[in-house]
């Protein structure tokens, strides 16, 4: 054999370990009524460029990355990805360094059924929330600011006397503790899920006095 034939074979063979095609056709066949029907053989190929002439339902494992073959199925138009949440499902060495991407919400309140389980991430406070014992609970970290304290002497009201205020912001929401000077082990929560009038932070002495704890 000479020289060019046997170079041929070699990349014949190459050819065939790169690329695996099994064409479709189309086969008519009689059903148990009698009836003549057309049955589209579907092809299954394995290449990194998208088959020629494919027909409706074709398989395509577009190898262009092998650590990321991606399935794409023929629609007779285009060539539709079908597996992305199997891959990132099934990846649990997360080999092609993917990540969760949690539904997204203004806030936890934009959530008008909420059910055990359910976790979603806060745009405006920056965080992660899971749904447990019927509240929205952080899962990520506090993010903490504006921290204002006021000492209840300041005003002329003598019941305060004994209580001093601190006013935050905690993960975008705001709250009020009230601590007793006389006793280290109280102290008390004003938010504005018992505050439904307050809005905002509270700033001042009397706006954290007036608050119900």
């Amino acid at each position: 054999m000479s020289y060019k034939g046997i170079l041929e074979i070699l990349i014949f063979i190459l050819c065939a370990n790169c690329v695996q095609l099994s064409f479709a056709q189309e086969i008519r066949v009689i059903d148990n009524k009698g009836t003549l029907k057309t049955v589209i053989s579907n092809s299954v190929t394995t290449s990194v460029t998208a088959p020629t002439s494919p027909l409706l339902g074709d398989t395509w494992f577009d190898n262009t990355d092998l650590d990321k073959i991606r399935t794409k199925i023929y629609d007779g138009t285009n060539w539709k990805l079908v597996n992305t949440k199997v891959e990132l499902l099934l990846d649990l060495t997360n080999t092609q360094k993917l990540a969760l991407l949690l539904p997204t919400e203004t806030n936890t309140t934009e959530i008008a059924a909420p059910t055990e389980g359910m976790v979603i991430y806060s745009s405006d406070n920056k965080n992660a929330y899971l749904r447990a014992d019927n509240t929205w609970k952080p899962i990520t970290f506090n993010s903490v600011n504006n921290e204002l304290i006021f000492d209840g002497d300041d005003d002329a009201d003598a019941t305060n006397n004994d209580f001093r205020y601190v006013s935050l912001i905690i993960n975008g929401n705001w709250k009020v503790i009230r601590y007793d000077k006389t006793d280290v082990n109280v102290e008390d929560i004003a938010t504005k899920t018992n505050n439904i009038g307050q809005t905002t932070q509270p700033t001042t002495l009397a706006a954290c006095t007036a608050l119900t704890f």
